[in-house]
């Protein structure tokens, strides 16, 4: 491969970066003419067949795919700037929106619970991602893990879910940010925003949300480093906001309105964990960051743990903090923390909420902007690649030759930890605690977030193991193309997509309701209203100019980012300790009675939604590029993080829950309302500017993790070449960066929170879940090596985990009575993942750092995703399809003959050179 390369570098000399010719972005041969298209075109079904069964290898997605973005990123991140990064990433708008939202529908005070159940939930997909982000450190991140291990249609598939992931995703935040920004300043709702007469949804144009994804995407295009300093300060700030509102909280708690703790049940406490998973969302940018990582194999798995634990411990206490403060049934689904501190007497507080929720899905956005850029440029580097599945030498080693300079390794443990803090911990906590407590959990929301916790953490340890091992900006992309292959890899970076886009677009929304919270504005004052349809009427300049910011600060330096999201990180951990022990020291036991209002279905359900708030954990895999010593500092980083964010997380739940009674929670700012209901008026504005902080961070790290996503992708020409080139200067993917931030800025301008929040859980739960499979593949399937007979068993006893996970939750999705359905399927997972233990034997063991126990913790990260998947509302599912269906499209049309041209023609060049070398040998 490496000699190949020299051949293409003598023939072509080397161009500017600034180049926008047919050439760059379609170079494959099916593209030149369109006679040779539609003779593409007549062979799709061959094609197609070759591309199914292809997989990727290591270095594949490591090194030679590198070479198509020309020059590499800086390595100039540490496993401190990937905790913050971690936190940056997750802690947005989610803990503050939804936490509110899901005590009062769904939860109740048992709201906690869904956050400890989503926190677990997440905690997994880091061990996942860790593993990954070691040994495949790419920009790609989960892309390129699935195109190693599941192939490159999987991971093409993926891709475009990663592509629609990051766009709505980012969009979804920023417009969230405009409304925090508007609350900020005490304007009506949406007066930000300006009113059409457009379809109910669409009709509020939002210039704000718009601006600020433009200002993330220049911030991350200017510097990674610059964009971690950005990202830590802001990150530091959120956690001051949110300390400020657990204690705050607990200060003012009243236990008596923990009581019912389950007013809706378990249903209700695991229906709200899966809303409130969507406020874990955004771990997965880190393993984006791989490239830029000084030590990947270390730091990645201390950035990402790290950040995903003490993110999990935040949202638990916040969560407690807010039910503490305000009966479930009083929350304002809307403000739940500003109206709860109006509750108490703390008018006040509410400016600091939604300060927190600002600053929170700011470096959500800036961390989106980062690592929806590296996934775009890790698909763009590799065309959709390899005529075989990928290896570990191609993701980490070949592909990063199409990005043509390296990117700068300059990151350590520390930074991941705090990436994984950033990335993680922003609204979501604030955001889905309230919702997830009030519409399904009741109290029960710390099950919730229990529940997305640890399937959280059982993704956490497959992609550690993946970081090491296949160190590649490329993340879960790289992983999946090197063990499942191209397409399973493309169908998963499109969803790492869709969730990096709809992701930071709900953060950069929420950053806008938080601000405007803080400035004590009406909802959406600063949202400009018009008569389009409802969710799309408000249009929030305000989100899309944080993304802009966000995206900027990326850009100028993954260092910089780092100590900014590091400082934002801590300030946010600040005010998460001060809502959690406010929420506690006001809490009123009785406000947990019931505490399963909605059963046992609101648990899984707010659990589904609140795995949004552990998102953003597998942004810290994508930084194994710029990691100085990944196989150290990713386990340190990803573990580290996800083990501190579930732990924080259920403490906030349970906070939230006992201060005010589930029905009471305000879904929009819970624990601000909570706080108001314990007579702490002021706390609201701590909470607002810990939210603030948190999306902030989470938009830091996500622009930093979504560019070395689309990086790696477009390494494999998945998406076009072009955007797989890294700047020579910067060291950062400027061009996926500018993409991600467009298109993010966009939906932020238009769409609301609430149209993107299911979406977005949906696409990272199939991610999460593909991570896991691929895992399994890993250790159990080494080409030419594993017999016939082992590979046959191997399927069937992964089909088996799947089919049996899809029945349990197809059973309790069905809520069906009885307990029939899981006699017959919960012994089947069991049964099939003991007989793969017995009767199988590991074909690889991890080089540096392994998840624990395998199969049984990656088989049970399938399970609770399904699980959790299977809670979601059946809109999400026709959302899904419908994006899986336009993602196929366009594989057909373009991506599958993209790759296929440059498979084969990376097999002619190679065939050339082995023949000169053979005359050569055979002269005289």
């Amino acid at each position: 491969m490496a000699t190949s390369s020299r051949v293409n570098d003598e023939a072509e000399p080397q161009r500017g970066y600034w180049r926008w010719s047919k050439q760059d972005f379609l170079p494959e041969e099916s593209f030149q003419s369109w006679n040779n298209y539609v003779s593409a075109l007549s062979q799709t079904w061959l094609r197609f067949k070759d591309r199914l069964f292809s997989r990727s290898d290591d270095a594949t997605e490591t090194e030679e795919l590198k070479k198509q973005s020309e020059h590499d990123m800086k390595r100039c991140l540490n496993w401190w700037d990937l905790i913050w990064f971690g936190f940056g990433a997750v802690i947005g708008a989610g803990i503050f929106v939804l936490t509110g939202q899901e005590a009062h529908d769904h939860a109740g005070a048992a709201i906690v619970l869904s956050y400890v159940a989503s926190g677990f939930s997440a905690m997994l997909s880091v061990f996942c991602y860790t593993e990954f982000a070691v040994e495949v450190p790419s920009a790609g991140g989960s892309f390129a893990y699935l195109r190693v291990e599941l192939g490159d249609f999987v991971a093409f598939i993926t891709a475009g879910n990663i592509l629609l992931e990051s766009v709505i995703g980012s969009a979804a935040v920023a417009r969230s940010w405009t409304s925090y920004f508007t609350n900020l300043l005490n304007r009506p709702k949406n007066s930000l925003r300006i009113k059409t007469n457009l379809k109910e949804g669409y009709n509020l144009l939002d210039p704000i949300a718009s601006g600020v994804l433009v200002i993330a995407s220049v911030i991350t295009i200017i510097s990674t480093r610059k964009t971690s300093f950005l990202n830590w300060i802001a990150s530091a700030i959120n956690t001051a906001v949110i300390i400020f509102v657990i204690v705050a909280g607990f200060l003012h708690a009243d236990t008596s309105n923990l009581s019912p703790f389950l007013p809706y049940g378990a249903k209700g406490v695991f229906q709200a964990a899966a809303i409130i998973y969507f406020a874990y969302g955004g771990f997965d940018h880190i393993a984006t960051m791989a490239e830029e990582t000084k030590k990947p194999s270390r730091d990645i798995p201390i950035g990402l743990v790290g950040s995903m634990s003490m993110i999990t411990v935040i949202y638990c206490l916040m969560a407690l903090s807010l039910s503490m403060m305000q009966k479930y049934t009083e929350i304002d689904t809307g403000a739940a923390f500003s109206v709860a501190f109006q509750h108490v007497g703390m008018k006040w507080a509410k400016y600091v909420v939604a300060f927190g929720a600002l600053k929170g899905m700011t470096t959500v956005l800036l961390v989106g902007r980062l690592a929806q850029a590296r996934y775009i440029t890790h698909i763009a580097r590799c065309h959709m690649i390899p005529p075989c599945r990928s290896d570990d030498a191609t993701e980490t080693e070949e592909l990063k030759k199409q990005s043509e300079h390296d990117m700068k390794r300059c990151l350590n443990w520390w930074d991941l930890i705090w990436f994984g803090f950033g990335a993680v911990i922003g609204a979501g906590i604030f955001v889905l605690t309230g919702q997830e407590a009030h519409d399904h959990a009741g109290a029960a929301i710390v099950l919730s977030y229990v529940a997305s916790g640890f399937s959280a953490m059982l993704s956490v340890f497959c992609y550690t193991e993946f970081a090491v091992e296949v160190p590649s900006a490329g993340g879960s992309f790289a992983y999946l193309r090197v063990e499942l292959g191209d397409f399973v890899a493309f169908i998963t970076a499109g969803n790492i997509l869709l969730e990096s886009v709809i992701g930071s677009a709900a953060v950069a929304r929420s950053w806008t309701s938080y601000f405007t919270n803080l400035l004590n504005r009406p909802k959406n004052s600063l949202r400009i209203k018009t008569n389009l349809k409802e969710g799309y009427n408000l249009l929030d300049p305000i989100a899309s100019g944080v993304l802009v910011i966000a995206s900027v600060i990326t850009i100028i330096s993954t260092r910089k980012t780092s100590f900014l999201n590091w400082i934002a990180s801590a300030i946010n951990t600040a005010v998460i300790i001060f809502v959690i022990v406010a929420g506690f020291l006001h809490a009123d036991t009785s406000n947990l009675s019931p505490f399963l209002p909605y059963g046992a279905k609101g648990v899984f359900q707010a659990a589904a939604i609140i795995y949004f708030a552990y998102g953003g954990f597998d942004h810290i895999a994508t930084m194994a590029e710029e990691t100085k010593k990944p196989s150290r500092d990713i386990p340190i980083g990803l573990v580290g993080s996800m083990s501190m964010i579930t732990v924080i997380y259920c403490l906030m739940a349970l906070s939230l829950s006992m201060m005010q009674k589930y029905t009471e929670i305000d879904t929009g700012a819970a624990f601000s309302v909570a706080f108001q209901h314990v007579g702490m008026k002021w706390a609201k504005y701590v909470v607002a500017f810990g939210a603030l902080k948190g999306m902030t961070t989470v938009l830091l790290v996500g622009r930093l993790a979504q560019a070395r996503y689309i990086t790696h992708i477009a390494r494999c020409h998945m998406i076009p070449p072009w955007f797989a080139l890294v700047h020579h200067k910067t060291g950062t993917p400027i061009n996926a960066t500018l993409l991600i931030t467009i298109a993010s800025a966009i939906i932020a301008f238009f769409t609301g929170l609430k149209v993107l929040s299911s979406l977005i859980s949906v696409s990272t739960l199939f991610v999460f879940m593909m991570i896991s499979i691929a895992l399994v593949v890993r250790r159990y399937y080494v080409r030419g090596v594993t017999p016939k007979e082992n590979l046959l068993k191997l399927v069937i006893f992964l089909g088996l985990i799947i089919a049996s996970s899809m029945g349990i939750s197809a059973y309790w999705g069905l809520r069906s009575n009885g307990w029939f359905g899981y006699i017959v399927t919960v012994p089947f997972w069991f049964l099939a993942t003991l007989g793969m233990s017995l009767f199988l034997t590991q074909q690889r063991a991890p080089r540096v750092w392994g998840v624990p126990l395998v199969p049984w913790f990656p088989s049970l990260s399938i399970a609770t995703n399904v699980f959790l998947m299977g809670s979601l509302e059946y809109e999400a599912f026709i959302r899904f399809g419908a994006c899986t269906v336009a993602m196929l499209i366009y594989y057909f049309l373009f991506g599958l003959h993209a790759t296929y041209d440059m498979a084969h023609q990376q097999e002619k060049l190679q065939s050339k050179v082995d023949h000169r070398e053979t005359i050569k040998n055979e002269g005289p």
